[in-house]
């Protein structure tokens, strides 16, 4: 890795935490660049404007959010061959193999979501940017809609739940959790929430153990 590139991973992870603890609106290049403690003109070389690095943290946080979902939609699909058992085989691994670990691993709670930060900072954000965190959230709730849909449809219970009801209750949890997760300095809320979700899916897919 040459300097450049260590510089590059250096800013980015510096906007990112400051973006996340202090808001969009807060951050600015100068910002940014103090608390690294580089020049204007080493940030120049990267990117154009703190919008473009906006918008480069908003494409990665989006890439890697996804990649993990298609991780453990592998896995889940990998155990199971029935359609129903794939989506709770996801929520499974999703706490147990991901959430779990990295908590274990960090033993604290989550700084925040890049999507909601920008969202709530929409009138001091470019356009562009809130858009893409806009845009982020949706596609969470249609590849979550997309996982549920097997234990709706083969549901024997009466329920009044969509699958795309459940997965904007899931991310709904996900995001309340990590708030109140940093409120109660609760590093394991998240993981106790999101396993919860999944009992309950499990539950009106009349398949509890």
């Amino acid at each position: 890795m040459n300097d450049q590139t260590e510089l590059h991973d250096t800013l980015f992870a510096e906007a990112k935490r400051q973006f996340l603890e202090l808001g969009p609106t807060a951050v600015t290049v100068e910002s940014v660049i103090g608390a690294v403690g580089c020049t204007q003109s080493d940030f120049s070389q990267h990117w154009e404007s703190i919008v473009e690095l906006r918008h480069e943290i908003l494409r990665t946080y989006t890439a890697g959010e996804f990649a993990i979902i298609d991780q453990l939609t592998t896995a889940a699909r990998a155990q199971n061959t029935e359609p129903v058992e794939q989506s709770l085989a996801f929520f499974e691994l999703f706490y147990e193999d991901f959430l779990r670990d990295w908590y274990e691993v960090f033993q604290v709670p989550p700084t925040g979501d890049v999507f909601s930060a920008f969202i709530y900072a929409r009138e001091g954000v470019d356009p562009g940017s809130y858009d893409q965190a806009v845009d982020g959230l949706n596609t969470w709730v249609g590849r979550f809609t997309d996982i549920i849909s097997p234990v709706v449809d083969a549901s024997t219970t009466a329920t009044e739940e969509t699958a795309a009801e459940l997965a904007r209750m899931m991310i709904s949890i996900n995001l309340g959790a990590i708030i109140l997760g940093r409120a109660t300095n609760d590093p394991f809320l998240l993981t106790r929430q999101q396993k919860l979700f999944g009992d309950y899916l499990r539950r009106i897919a009349d398949r509890s153990p």
